[in-house]
């Protein structure tokens, strides 16, 4: 394997020994490099085999080359291009000294040599040395460059914790042409490519996969794992009186709604929240909430309920931080709650070119956890980055969010569960991920059904995270936008220190407030 140099393109080449007995020596490679036309321009194939054996050792580099090189019999049997892949067969009498390939890339050539000799004994070109394989054959890979290029390692796949939908997500180095990647694969798998993140989701071919792989200009490649909406479902919120007292209340019945709630009107106008699938008709949401776009080939609707809830509590008119915020639905899961890394990723990409065109202080509610996974975090960073707000839930599984995702990733406001006893709900996940706590067990908002009046409690760091995203709304409207990461240090300035018990060594124990 050699990676191109200099702009050229290389050949990896993966040799298969013939076997015992016979005369058939069969090469092949994929075909590299960041100009794939410059490497399909093969103008010549030659075998190269000697009835001699090979110049001792010892001898000089032009000797042996000469001694190979001037005694040429037609020997190529077959040399044939399947898209990526260059397949080479040459028969050879068995008197002979195993074959010599030259394989010219435009004004370069690489040779490839299969062999049982030992690495000293291998004839040398171009003051390349030979490269051993496991199966004691060898290539001599040789391009007429002035340098020499380690080989480098292929990349390798990052898996999925769980189902895939069977794409692959690729990233690409930054300023590296999405086109020019494309020209070295089959577009028509091509099936989402984002601006967030210089990337894009595909089906691959084993030869796709291999060229990106070994390609210079892929930072890394992933499978298109699934992510689940993250709540319990038992069937005045108290979250709301929680978030705007200090102490702790006296009422401690959840179910009751005779909590108290203050803030200083308007909560939230002029911000825009986007959230996972609302019922936009819904009493508490509209008019403020608006369909925005779907990914995935769902419904344009809330068929879960999981979306309208978070949006209640986020901004409902009674049931909500933020009741003056405007809503905009993102649908990137089905309706039984799962969906794909690569749609997700999509939708937030949507969410960023949106954020331009309205030029409208954001926050993006991300209420779902899913397994590790680089890509998405890299989205939801990348987002952060453009000033747009994060808020994400922990997640339900009572462990450490280190390897959770979106809740890891950096820039995020990862928010845990609390009770109304100010207890860490057993199901919360915690760690040094986590920036806040808020109300996150038996929850009360909005809910989907026929009548658009429907409620219903919820347990979940899914139900937690819309009251951080409702107060940094609450915030914008009456303070002003301030950059992510300004917020995130407003908010803990204003936090209850260590009100809460049962969280672990090692978790902050901020309780969010909104004054």
């Amino acid at each position: 394997m050699l990676q191109s140099v200099g702009g050229r393109a290389a050949i990896l080449f993966s040799p298969f020994p013939p076997v015992s007995q016979r005369t058939s020596y069969k090469f092949s490679g994929y075909i590299l490099g960041t100009n794939r036309r410059v490497a399909l321009l093969i103008a010549t194939a030659s075998v190269y085999g000697s009835q001699r054996p090979m110049a001792p050792s010892h001898a000089t580099q032009d000797a042996r080359m000469k001694n190979n090189m001037n005694h040429s019999n037609p020997l190529l049997e077959t040399v044939r291009i399947e898209r990526t892949v260059l397949r080479i067969e040459v028969l050879v009498p068995t008197e002979r000294t195993p074959p010599i390939c030259h394989v010219r890339l435009g004004k370069g050539r690489t040779t490839l040599t299969s062999t049982n000799r030992t690495s000293e004994q291998c004839p040398l070109l171009c003051g390349y040395k030979a490269m051993h394989f496991a199966t004691t054959v060898f290539a001599a890979i040789a391009l007429a460059l002035p340098v020499i290029a380690s080989p480098p390692l292929l990349h390798s796949i990052q898996k999925a914790n769980g189902e895939t939908s069977g794409k692959y997500i690729v990233k690409l180095k930054h300023g590296v042409s999405k086109d020019d990647i494309f020209s070295q694969l089959n577009v028509e798998n091509v099936t989402e490519q984002w601006t967030l993140i210089n990337g894009f989701a595909s089906r691959l071919s084993a030869d796709d996969l291999n060229t990106l792989r070994a390609s210079p200009d892929v930072e890394y490649i992933a499978e298109d794992g699934i992510v689940r909406t993250s709540f319990i479902q038992y069937n005045a919120p108290w979250g709301l009186d929680r978030i705007s007292h200090k102490s702790l209340f006296f009422n401690r019945n959840p179910d009751t709604l005779n909590h108290q709630y203050r803030y200083n009107p308007p909560a939230g106008r002029g911000v825009d929240i986007y959230i996972v699938g609302i019922q936009i008709t819904h009493v508490e949401l509209y008019p403020r909430a608006r369909w925005g776009a779907t990914f995935g080939g769902y419904p344009n609707a809330d068929g879960n309920g999981h979306g309208t809830h978070v949006a209640g509590t986020a901004a409902g008119k009674t049931l909500g931080v933020a009741r003056d915020a405007s809503l905009i639905a993102v649908k990137v899961l089905s309706d039984r709650g799962f969906g794909f890394y690569s749609d997700i990723i999509s939708g937030l990409n949507w969410v960023a070119n949106a954020v331009v065109a309205s030029r409208r202080p954001s926050i993006v509610n991300m209420s779902i956890e899913g397994p590790a996974s680089q890509a998405l975090d890299d989205t939801v960073t990348a987002l952060v980055n453009k000033g747009i707000h994060v808020c994400v839930a922990a997640g339900n599984h009572n462990t450490d969010a280190k390897d959770t995702s979106p809740a890891r990733a950096p820039g995020a406001n990862t928010v845990a569960a609390s009770t109304i006893d100010d207890w860490k709900a057993s199901f919360s996940n915690f760690g040094a991920v986590v920036n806040f706590w808020a109300p996150g067990q038996q929850v009360l908002s909005a809910w989907i059904g026929p009548s658009n009046r429907n409620t219903a409690f919820l347990n979940g760091t899914s139900m937690a995270t819309p009251h951080v995203t409702g107060l940094i709304a609450y915030f914008i409207g009456h303070r002003g936008n301030i950059r992510p990461v300004r917020m995130t240090a407003y908010l803990k300035s204003l936090a209850v220190r260590n009100p809460l018990r049962g969280v672990p060594a090692g978790t902050v124990n901020n309780m969010v407030q909104n004054s």
